[in-house]
């Protein structure tokens, strides 16, 4: 026989057996026995609520599960924020607007800048747009990190180090540079002395050749 005591120990045994929430009180439980003459098993229930609602008893002598805010289905087994879906890709981080039932993806970042941006963060952004690697190589990503692959005789994390050899290569085009630049203004100088030298004598000749005419004499009587 089937006894109020008894069946609220056998309906707080299963609740904390399946640590459901399977509420009720003095007032329905005698709609509670009437419901168990009907050999009903509720311990389908009490574990198929999915631990997202409570087991409860209706009006038409059946039970099921009334779920808590955010879940829905026969078993409460439906998660209706929007981030349960997981939007946001590439290590997005999901936010609930639970206003108007709405989701907001902070992507992820490095060193404050934006590495992914869209409404899903699907959209990568270009790590090389504004590295030059010095203007001695070519930027590229690896592992959603930005490199520089040096041209030869370059190094350096931005190529920004030279060879030895390049070095050296720049010191003798600097020497021949100067050598060059030293024989141009010699040049320049010798043909200025030369045509200095060459008006002299021009000059020396003429004064000597008007010295050497004779002189005539003009009587007057």
């Amino acid at each position: 026989m089937i006894t109020k005591q008894s069946t609220i120990e056998t309906l707080k045994t299963e609740t904390l057996k399946h640590k459901i929430d399977f509420s009720f009180d003095e007032n329905n439980l005698n709609k509670v026995l009437e419901i168990l003459k009907f050999n009903l098993d509720i311990s389908d229930c009490l574990i198929n609520c999915s631990g997202n609602g409570k087991c409860k008893i209706f009006d038409d002598k059946k039970y099921g599960c009334e779920c808590f805010d955010n879940f829905a289905g026969h078993n409460c087994q439906i998660n209706t924020l929007p981030c349960w879906s997981n939007p946001c890709r590439n290590n997005g981080t999901c936010v609930n607007i639970l206003t108007n039932k709405t989701f907001l993806c902070e992507c992820s970042s490095r060193n404050k800048t934006s590495l992914y941006f869209g409404k899903h963060c699907e959209y990568k952004g270009d790590l090389c747009q504004n590295e030059t690697c010095s203007g001695n190589g070519v930027c590229y990503e690896d592992e959603n990190k930005k490199k520089c692959k040096c041209f030869n005789l370059y190094n350096g994390l931005k190529c920004e180090n030279e060879s030895d050899e390049i070095k050296l290569i720049k010191a003798v085009i600097r020497t021949s540079s100067i050598l060059a630049l030293v024989i141009i203004l010699l040049t320049f100088l010798t043909f200025i002395l030369i045509d200095l030298t060459n008006l002299s004598k021009k000059r020396s000749y003429k004064i000597k050749h008007h010295y050497s005419k004779p002189q005539k004499l003009t009587y007057i009587n």
